[in-house]
């Protein structure tokens, strides 16, 4: 049978959407006909792969079809944003990974064989992880640090996991709104990073809870602060922030559920109401603040719009500081 220019052009647009749509109830419901993936730009065992696995097993169970996890760890997260980037926007690829992963990255990356404003694209937010401010085993409170680095700019070290980050991007804030001077050690990675803190190599840095926990619970490195509204229910005798007199200062790991540029509007949304079903239910609650995490729902347009706010921000502070992407 022969078919028209007209006739053709529909039945490849309907065939190349026909995995997603349902035959009896129109093109608001999602099927997954095949196994959906989930990458993960990091190794396993970081917060991002523990929501990637909880997200899965929830999504798994809404959509009635296996969702997997796909570990992609390299280039701090570019490996595994490419290989989402060059994926068709079909209902079948999708990531989880960090503002670090997301945005610092690509600005820090001279050349990128995928467009990170354009190629990859959040259908939401799925948590958060305030930092808490570790200072070496011995270390004094945090006020004594700062007063410190005031009367002697740059004789405080604090650690970051390299230069242009979010912990150095959270530190160079800092040190603008208490006008201060740190000197900034960084480091290939939070590990080193961590294990130069509790050597007592410098005296400062920010980490997530999670990534901080094992030293923590040793009683390796001394928790000064939290960066949150609250106290850590974790660390209860640790002040925050705000009750130590600094109650503008903010600091936050998020992450985002990301899919290809090239995902149709109408399967964003669709896809998105079904992520924040199981962003609220209970099962996905405790799996996220069982490691220290907190909620963080925001939609595809919200996440969107943040991610632009804090690139933008980033870009701003680079050109100040002279940070070149290599």
């Amino acid at each position: 049978m022969q078919l028209t220019r007209r006739k053709a052009t529909g039945a490849i647009l309907l065939a190349s959407v026909a995995p997603w749509l349902a035959t009896s109830a129109g093109a608001q419901q999602f099927h997954p006909t095949k196994t959906v993936r989930i990458i993960v730009p990091y190794v396993p065992g970081g917060v991002p792969d523990l929501l990637a696995r909880q997200i899965a097993r929830e999504l798994g169970v809404l959509w009635k079809q296996t969702v997997i996890v796909e570990n992609r760890a390299g280039a701090a997260g570019a490996i595994g944003a490419e290989n989402l980037a060059r994926a068709p926007g079909d209902g079948f690829s999708f990531l989880v990974a960090d503002d670090g992963a997301l945005i610092s990255a690509p600005l820090l990356k001279a050349k990128s064989s995928y467009d990170p404003e354009n190629d990859i694209v959040p259908l939401g937010s799925v948590g958060a992880s305030p930092y808490v401010i570790l200072g070496a085993p011995e270390s004094p409170p945090l006020q004594q640090l700062f007063g410190r680095a005031k009367a002697q700019p740059g004789s405080v070290d604090y650690a970051t996991n390299g230069v242009g980050g979010p912990h150095h991007q959270m530190w160079e804030r800092w040190q603008e709104q208490l006008g201060i001077k740190l000197n900034q050690v960084p480091y290939n990675g939070t590990l080193p990073a961590l294990q130069d803190l509790a050597a007592g190599r410098v005296a400062l840095m920010a980490a997530t809870p999670s990534s901080a926990l094992a030293l923590l619970q040793a009683g390796r490195v001394n928790p000064l602060a939290a960066v949150s509204k609250t106290r850590f229910p974790f660390l209860p005798n640790v002040p925050t922030v705000g009750e130590l007199g600094y109650g503008n200062l903010e600091g936050v790991a998020w992450y985002c559920f990301m899919a290809p540029g090239s995902m149709p509007t109408e399967l964003r949304e669709k896809i998105g109401a079904d992520l924040r079903t199981v962003l609220r239910s209970p099962t996905y609650i405790a799996a996220l603040e069982a490691r220290h995490n907190i909620q963080l729902v925001l939609n595809g347009k919200e996440a969107a719009e943040r991610m632009s706010r804090e690139r933008a921000q980033a870009k701003a502070m680079f050109k100040r500081l002279s940070i070149e992407p290599t």
